[in-house]
């Protein structure tokens, strides 16, 4: 038996000091009242390909653990909280 390996993209990590990362921490705090804190995540986003582009990336949003689980679910409040988020974030 053998296998080809499709597809596999590791990426370098963005600095917790970087400024995205900073602003992005700040502007959950203003919004949503949260002390956010940086933290790897497992599996792969678009985030990779950018820094692995030297683009700095975060991925974020506000979720209850449910993801990829049996009755996966998404409440409309987390969606309105990420929206006014990332629309502070474009301020």
């Amino acid at each position: 038996m053998s296998y080809q390996l499709l597809q596999r993209s590791e990426s370098k990590q963005t600095s917790q000091d970087a400024p995205l990362v900073k602003e992005l921490t700040r502007k959950i705090k203003e919004v949503l009242c949260i002390d956010a804190r940086p933290v790897g995540i497992g599996g792969g986003t678009v985030g990779a390909f950018l820094r692995n582009a030297d683009i700095d990336s975060v991925a974020w949003s506000p979720i209850d653990d449910t993801a990829h689980q049996p009755n996966e679910y998404v409440l409309l409040k987390n969606i309105l909280n990420g929206a006014k988020v990332m629309a502070a974030m474009m301020e």
